[in-house]
């Protein structure tokens, strides 16, 4: 099944094809600073162009499509005191800017005690694209050692045809 997203420009009403995927891990993966997460399962309402290598993690995005992809983090932390950090890399690992559509999950510890003007956890990784780069992998650029992806991780994947 193919969804059809309504798009209203200057030039006029536009109806474009979306396909929405869904990319899972089957069981737990442990992970520590510089993993890339390795999905093994991939679901899609048809029609995409995208694909998985369940070997490496990496996704093949289509440079003729937009895309809105959105990881959701589900974390087991190897010390209930370790921070956590997770971002879009492009085929060569390095980080996609935020000026380029990616946009990293942090989450920072802090002290029971009471503290001020602290960040709130993030526990999505996002990247919005017009203009994809070829290959993207979600990789953990800081986790405690002995921690894990649990079976909760998943990434949903919007894919327009403009």
């Amino acid at each position: 099944m193919t969804y059809k997203l309504f798009n209203t420009s200057s030039l006029g009403p536009k109806v474009q094809d979306v396909a929405i995927v869904e990319i899972t891990r089957s069981s737990s993966l442990n992970i520590t600073s510089g993993n890339v997460c390795i999905f093994d399962t991939l679901r899609s309402t048809g029609g995409h162009t995208l694909s998985l290598n369940t070997g490496s993690g990496e996704i093949t995005l289509d440079p003729f499509k937009h895309y809105y992809i959105q990881a959701s983090i589900d974390i087991t932390r190897g010390s209930t005191t370790s921070s956590f950090n997770f971002a879009w890399v492009d085929g060569a690992g390095s980080v996609i800017s935020n000026a380029d559509g990616g946009f990293d999950q942090n989450w920072d510890f802090h002290s029971s005690t009471g503290t001020l003007n602290v960040p709130n956890a993030t526990m999505t990784a996002m990247y919005v694209t017009r203009t994809p780069t070829a290959k993207i992998s979600l990789k953990a650029i800081s986790a405690a050692a002995g921690s894990s992806f649990d079976g909760n991780l998943s990434v949903i994947i919007y894919e327009v045809t403009p």
